[in-house]
């Protein structure tokens, strides 16, 4: 009888926790400065914008842009390995602070993260064999084989506006690249960001084609509920537009011309 009511008491303290407690509260600006290290989940597979170079370590233009955050924040900066299908739910369970991971703005993501002001503007492209003469952009994919990664912003869009089209599922770049230079897919979609270092890598077999088929924000990605750390990197990204250091990052990574944006601190 004992043991029963002490299960009993048990299983009660147990639900009150649930209730009272609740989902992972987000990191708050105050948690982050009183912690010293600010948790920045990044892409390791993604270049330019972040991957590992030859020493092991993380470098590229989200990794810089990452490494100028915790300066200014004056703490650590420790960089999380994240996935394309991973980057919401490391922000809604709090293993990161921040996704500084080529993470475009959706409506479907606004319902489950806060975005900051965009830091870049790109959209996505269809890439093709050098050779290849019947596709000129999405609206010649149907029935081809095409190459994504689920869950990007390509990935959304080729599929809303070219469903006849026949999409072969890579988990990263680096495996979406090697199936087009193999022959076995007759495209790839990816952002122009990216597919530009593609072409950039392979310039006697690859060639982009067509102009981008969506306008792309791609933000910093941040926990709902984190009013003052939101409020803080929005206007930080602004500062960072009008004192030209987004640009100066860009240069460095990038072999093409910066889109023009309109920057605003009221995005």
């Amino acid at each position: 009888m004992f043991k029963k009511r002490s299960f009993i008491v048990f299983f009660a303290v147990v639900l009150l926790m649930v209730f009272v407690v609740g989902p992972v509260s987000a990191s708050s600006l105050d948690e982050i400065l009183k912690r010293g290290k600010i948790r920045i989940g990044v892409l390791p597979t993604c270049p330019p914008f972040s991957q590992y170079d030859d020493a092991g370590k993380m470098c590229g233009f989200d990794v810089d842009l990452s490494n100028k955050l915790a300066d200014d924040l004056g703490v650590e900066l420790e960089l999380v390995d994240t996935e394309p299908n991973n980057r919401v739910p490391y922000l809604k369970t709090g293993k990161v602070d921040l996704i500084v991971g080529t993470f475009s703005r959706t409506i479907a993501r606004e319902k489950e993260v806060d975005f900051s002001v965009p830091y870049v503007i790109a959209g996505p492209v269809v890439v093709v064999s050098k050779d290849n003469e019947t596709v000129k952009g999405i609206e010649d994919l149907a029935n081809k084989n095409v190459a994504t990664i689920p869950g990007i912003v390509a990935d959304i869009w080729a599929k809303k506006l070219q469903p006849e089209a026949n999409f072969k599922e890579y988990k990263v770049e680096p495996d979406q690249l090697l199936a087009l230079r193999q022959g076995k897919v007759d495209a790839l979609v990816q952002d122009v960001t990216i597919a530009s270092t593609y072409v950039n890598q392979y310039p006697e077999e690859l060639k982009i084609v067509g102009k981008p088929f969506y306008r792309d924000y791609i933000c910093i990605g941040i926990q709902q509920g984190s009013t003052e750390l939101k409020n803080w990197v929005d206007w930080a990204i602004f500062q960072y537009h009008n004192l030209g250091e987004i640009s100066k990052i860009w240069d460095e990574w990038f072999t093409y011309e910066e889109p023009e944006m309109n920057y605003s601190p009221f995005f």
